[in-house]
């Protein structure tokens, strides 16, 4: 079975025939819920909640069937096929989307679905770094990063059911790229990574890990004037926003710097 399967961005999916085209966002969101817990059975209910974003229609699990209907074909024209199963004595090929109580599952391999990959490769590379691989493990982050297109599911309607998963996919994005560029501190990169930080500072003004190291990062490069205004303004910005002092380990990076140590 060939199938690519991509949900880090907006929803793509190709099979043998190439990309296949979901059409609108109703069937764009169906697919993409299958696929974040594929291949895990996914209940009508939870799947009207998505798809009509807890507003569903009064024929709601009448027109789902027939959205299942129009995906399954959808998925068969572009190549998208299950396994091949023997039945009434010959083989069949299944299709990709099998209707199992109390709903239906995506029979997707593991390794069609770019999530799969990400998390394969984030495990590499965490497993590296703590082996003393830090070339190696900046390898395999750096490729798991370049998976996101986008948002997870940017292009869909995911009702509040997938919103966790959406989340932790984010938060886990988030901590993979402090991780990389930590990693790219211990390999001396310190000049390479400033601009790279002060671009996510701004984004993510709350996240003290990256105002650590950016603290770092220009200090190694020889600027600890800048050093200490960055954690100037981390502090700004933390008691504006949140009414707290940074963290111990921000304040301590701060007291090390002026102290030369």
């Amino acid at each position: 079975m060939s199938v690519e399967i991509r949900l880090l961005g907006p929803v793509q999916i190709a099979g043998e025939s190439g990309a296949v085209r979901l059409g609108g966002i109703r069937m764009r969101t169906l697919f993409g819920l299958l696929a974040l817990r594929a291949p895990d059975v996914v209940s009508q209910t939870a799947l009207i909640d998505g798809v009509w974003d807890g507003d569903p229609p009064a024929n709601a699990s009448k027109t789902l069937r027939a959205h299942i209907a129009h995906l399954r074909k959808l998925l068969a024209d572009g190549g998208c096929h299950g396994e091949r199963a023997r039945k009434a004595g010959r083989w069949e090929i299944d299709s990709l989307i099998t209707t199992r109580s109390p709903g239906y599952a995506l029979c997707a391999p593991a390794e069609s679905l770019d999530v799969h990959w990400f998390e394969h490769l984030v495990d590499r590379g965490r497993l590296a770094v703590s082996r003393g691989a830090v070339a190696a493990s900046v390898e395999n982050l750096r490729t798991a990063l370049s998976l996101w297109r986008g948002d997870a599911l940017a292009d869909c309607m995911a009702g509040r059911w997938a919103q966790a998963e959406v989340t932790r996919l984010h938060e886990v994005r988030m901590a993979v790229t402090e991780e990389l560029l930590a990693a790219e501190l211990m390999l001396g990169r310190h000049a390479r990574v400033v601009a790279e930080l002060q671009s996510l500072v701004t984004c993510y003004p709350l996240r003290e890990r990256l105002w650590e190291l950016l603290m770092l990062s220009l200090y190694e490069a020889g600027r600890p004037g800048d050093a200490l205004h960055a954690y100037q303004r981390a502090r700004s910005t933390m008691v504006s926003e949140l009414g707290l002092e940074p963290g111990p380990r921000l304040r301590n990076l701060e007291l090390a710097i002026l102290s030369g140590s």
